[in-house]
């Protein structure tokens, strides 16, 4: 989650609250804290979480031109580190004349943005991935505009601040996912699945076809994958 999306998420984890969802127990065949430091030795070591044998165990068309990316952090902060395969594609970026490529990977393995042990995890998740009404989204607009306004913020960042929130909101959907980790959503505009294990979240990154339910798809199998290291 870049520093703008974490703006965004923010804003709707304090504003806004919503019913507990009920805990997938796929993962319960070991303690949550087990399943989190598992997951968490991983950081630095994406490769192995989704190694490219695994990859093509699911996706089988020609892997022979993609170029991996992936470069561990070099001072010990993982969170925002990404693994990835891409290779080029006949799509378009959409509304653009650009070249789409083709992407599988991970990403930003690491604990669930703005953990607190006065919430769970689960109920964090359920504020940050879900689609806000209209109206909701209205109110934390002007929350935000307020909030900012009180700290002194310059008029002009104020205003910069909060149309960057309204043009994410326009373009962030979700779409929940079960019977993957506690919890998952895949996130259209990205072209990721978001999934929560225990107190841990991580991203599995596929966008090989135009249509969502296809990338969804693979997306569940190597979710699923990744999962098995650590339960």
């Amino acid at each position: 989650m870049n520093k703008k999306q974490i703006l965004l998420s923010g804003l709707f984890l304090f504003l806004f609250g919503v019913p507990l969802l009920r805990a997938n127990n796929a993962l319960r065949r070991l303690p949550a804290t087990v399943i989190d430091d598992c997951l968490l030795s991983y950081q630095g070591k994406l490769n192995q979480l989704l190694p490219i044998d695994i990859i093509k165990k699911y996706y089988t068309s020609s892997l022979a031109t993609a170029k991996l990316t992936y470069r561990p952090s070099a001072i010990g902060k993982f969170d925002y580190d990404s693994y990835t395969y891409s290779w080029p594609s006949d799509r378009k970026v959409k509304g653009t004349s650009y070249p789409q490529s083709n992407e599988i990977g991970l990403k930003w393995l690491k604990v669930i943005d703005f953990y607190s042990k006065k919430e769970t995890p689960l109920a964090t998740f359920n504020h940050l991935y879900r689609n806000p009404t209209e109206a909701e989204k209205e109110k934390a607009f002007q929350e935000a505009e307020k909030g900012l306004n009180k700290k002194g913020v310059a008029e002009k960042d104020v205003k910069n601040t909060v149309d960057i929130a309204k043009s994410l909101a326009a373009t962030t959907k979700y779409l929940r996912i079960q019977g993957v980790g506690d919890a998952a959503a895949w996130e259209y505009s990205s072209n990721y699945l978001i999934v929560l294990a225990g107190k841990v979240t991580f991203r599995v990154i596929v966008n090989v076809s135009e249509n969502p339910e296809e990338n969804i798809a693979l997306a569940q199998k190597l979710a699923l994958e990744v999962l098995k290291k650590c339960t």
